[in-house]
């Protein structure tokens, strides 16, 4: 996939993280002076061309008022 600087635009955009509004995409898309759909069409090639490979949300325990976490590793059979 060529991507040019729209596309940079928008993986920029998306780093920062999704507004919390009700809307986010539409709020992304206007702050690009973008149309919706052209956004949603450009993040879908480029997550069909593995440049994008998720949107995932990432929370920060400390904001949500958590003070301890825990990970843990399980070797399980394949």
């Amino acid at each position: 996939m060529n991507m040019d600087q729209t596309d940079r635009g928008i993986i920029e955009a998306l780093q920062q993280g999704l507004p919390l509004v009700p809307a986010p995409y539409a709020a992304i898309a206007d702050r690009l002076d973008l149309p919706e759909a052209e956004l949603a069409a450009r993040l879908a090639a480029m997550k069909d061309s593995g440049v994008i490979r998720r949107i995932a949300a990432a929370p920060n325990h400390y904001r949500l008022g958590m003070v301890a976490n825990g990970m843990t590793v399980w070797d399980v059979a394949d």
